[in-house]
């Protein structure tokens, strides 16, 4: 096993380095242009010309949390039609013009923006960029075009209402964010996709695609004149949107008793959530390198070596965060015999306490900033990953000099960084979501009827 990893390991390196080495220079992650187009649109672009390629990125905050109720889903119906047909040209036509030219275009919807993606040849960049202008600004949202795509979400909803990992994001939304919109399911529920029309598609298209709440990002084959040329030729028509409703803040809310839904599994998925720390707190950078050690840093984490090695309850556990605009959460998931979850649970709180108590080794922080820095260029090996990253960025609010700033913060964090983030988001009793098999030992309230899944419709 060793060697065939090693080598799947040096040919993903040997693909992806030359990837960032055209795009960086010396002291810098990225070599990252921001400026503004002649129509006033923001744009972050790294110059790569080694490959005819470019990608385009974009996200507009939004998103599927201001889906009004009862057209939960519509966010995401959106997301599957906007390149279903747009103008004259028919989905049969659109399709196959993306097809016959290479240009890979996607929508996509989350809680908190609407996002897109083009990548196309260099070559192709005329008819990429007229495509995915005349898909935002003028969808055709043809009856059979929506209906095809509505029973796609349907069979999707349907089959996950058997799926043991989504069960269980489902009832941890429901739970870590009980009473707000990110509760909710944005996936759409069965009565609520299925009563969404295309006039519902139209609503949902003016209030999420608009030019003020843009940003975009571009990688590739593409000088700065180029690039805020091609970006106000794709977006620079686009309409000012409506005032948005303000979210409020999501705070994690008090544990409740375990919650327990059964499927018919041999083994039981465990999750653990936390209140998280936000990307623009202090402690972030404190909470990477704690989650790295504590979770999410694979086999050579506490919880891999506590949880698996020395007590053999899992074959696997890992930890993670969510940074949403208006939630932060924390994370532990696993899957196990249903007599090993209450052993389990207690391991992971005890370990959470050693991190709240206890300076971690030199070792394993060495360790986990070697790591952190050193894998960060990993994440850039492709025109779309870039593109995407430099999104991201403006979305979360970063700084141009983000990935450059990461390296040096993360190399301060010191062992009571470490315990002060720990003890912030270990600060109470996890909430505990089982779904499965029954587990053991442990008293848990069960539940029949997942929440947010059947739907009801209102107009």
């Amino acid at each position: 096993m060793m060697p065939r990893f090693l080598l799947a390991v040096f040919l993903y390196l040997a693909l992806a380095l030359p990837a960032l080495a055209s795009t960086a220079v010396p002291g810098r992650v990225l070599d990252i242009q921001s400026f503004k187009t002649p129509n006033g649109i923001t744009v972050w672009l790294v110059e790569d010309h080694s490959l005819p390629v470019i990608a385009l990125s974009f996200a507009i905050k939004g998103g599927a949390s201001l889906d009004p109720a009862g057209r939960q889903g519509v966010s995401q119906l959106l997301s599957n039609t906007l390149d279903e047909g747009a103008g004259e040209i028919k989905s049969p036509e659109f399709q196959g013009a993306l097809r016959d030219n290479a240009i890979d275009l996607r929508f996509a919807s989350d809680r908190d923006d609407f996002s897109g993606s083009l990548r196309t040849l260099t070559r192709h960049q005329d008819k990429a960029f007229d495509l995915l202008h005349l898909a935002l600004r003028a969808p055709r949202f043809d009856p059979d075009a929506v209906e095809r795509m509505k029973q796609a979400n349907l069979t999707r909803i349907r089959s996950a209402m058997t799926d043991a990992d989504w069960i269980g994001a489902r009832l941890s939304n429901d739970l870590s964010f009980k009473g707000h919109p990110y509760a909710r399911n944005i996936g759409g529920t069965l009565a609520g996709m299925n009563a969404l029309t295309p006039a519902d598609l139209h609503d949902a298209w003016l209030r999420d695609v608009a030019r003020d709440r843009l940003f975009v990002g571009v990688s590739g084959d593409m000088t700065k004149d180029q690039a805020a040329s091609a970006v106000d030729r794709i977006f620079g028509d686009l309409p000012v949107g409506a005032k948005q409703a303000a979210l409020p803040e999501s705070p994690m809310p008090a544990p409740e008793k375990p919650v327990f839904y059964a499927t018919p599994q041999p083994q039981t998925n465990m999750t653990l959530i936390w209140p998280g720390i936000g990307l623009h707190d202090p402690d972030h950078y404190a909470a990477v390198v704690m989650d790295y050690i504590y979770g999410g840093g694979g086999f050579s984490s506490l919880l891999m070596d506590e949880v698996r090695e020395k007590r053999g309850l899992t074959y696997g556990i890992y930890s993670g965060m969510t940074n949403l605009d208006h939630a932060d959460r924390y994370t532990v998931m696993a899957s196990m015999q249903p007599q090993n979850v209450a052993s389990s649970v207690e391991t992971v709180e005890a370990i959470a306490d050693r991190m709240k108590n206890q300076d971690v080794s030199a070792d394993r922080l060495a360790a986990a900033k070697e790591y952190l820095i050193g894998s960060l260029p990993l994440s850039f090996s492709s025109t779309r990953a870039i593109a995407g990253a430099l999104t991201a960025l403006q979305v979360n609010g970063r700084p141009v000099s983000a990935y450059d700033d990461y390296r040096e913060k993360i190399a301060k964090v010191t062992p009571a960084d470490i315990r002060r983030a720990a003890a912030r988001i270990f600060n109470q009793k996890p909430q505990i979501i089982l779904v499965g098999a029954k587990p053991q030992g442990l008293d848990v309230n069960t539940i029949t009827v997942l929440p947010d899944v059947e739907g009801s419709v209102t107009k």
